[in-house]
């Protein structure tokens, strides 16, 4: 500890403690009724607050008329992230059960999906599975094929990062998760090696189409 670094007192202890915290502040002696009084009622509406934003939990399925209400205008008060997909695309599996994992623990977070020609009329198969991201009325980052979080060896792990980046949601993972091992045999010797996934040439080759607010037509701009 650096010499001229002086412990925190018992009050800015308790200014940054949770409801247990406090209750072991007091059983510590920490006496002062109207100051834990006061902080017990901040940590209160806090977590009132919390559970009021966390109302989703699950991903739902929207349609093409629906589209103002459910994405531009509920991302005045969260993020929303919207899922295009088509149910014969393998790589939309895998962003449906990243999401669905997703949603069930991030519950603040308001995620939807809409088959893609619905929403938007001659979308390409080749661009999906398609994610944008919501924020104040109007897509502020979009996630298009999966390319950048692994390919078909994406994990929801992945997707987590990957949306932590953008600040779409807070992590408590402290680095990017490592890609999975994986098992290849030698042609020639018949031996199995271990490789990871971003070893697999042309995952990182391809680059991810670009869409702006025009190219959604409507949708992106809230019309």
């Amino acid at each position: 500890r650096h010499p001229n670094t002086q412990p925190p007192t018992a009050h800015e202890l308790a200014a940054a403690a949770d409801i247990d915290e406090l209750d072991e502040l007091e059983d510590d002696g920490l006496d002062d009724e109207a100051f834990m009084a006061e902080y017990r009622d901040k940590r209160l509406a806090q977590m009132r607050e919390q559970v009021s934003k966390e109302k989703y939990g699950t991903v739902e399925e929207i349609v093409k008329a629906d589209w103002t209400r459910e994405v531009n205008d509920a991302s005045q008060e969260c993020w929303v992230l919207v899922h295009l997909y088509q149910t014969y695309a393998e790589e939309c599996g895998l962003m449906g059960a990243a999401l669905d994992t997703l949603a069930a623990k991030f519950r603040a977070l308001k995620i939807v999906k809409i088959k893609s020609t619905a929403a938007v009329e001659n979308f390409p198969d080749k661009n999906l599975p398609a994610l944008f991201m919501y924020h104040e009325g109007s897509m502020q980052h979009q996630l298009v094929t999966l390319n950048s979080v692994g390919g078909r060896a994406m994990r929801p792990v992945d997707l987590e990062w990957h949306l932590s980046t953008l600040h779409v949601l807070s992590t408590h993972l402290e680095m990017k998760p490592p890609p999975p091992a994986f098992k290849l045999q030698n042609a020639n010797t018949g031996r199995r090696v271990e490789r990871r996934s971003g070893e697999l040439a042309g995952d990182d080759d391809a680059e991810d189409p670009e869409y702006g607010d025009d190219d959604l037509e409507e949708y992106a701009n809230g019309a």
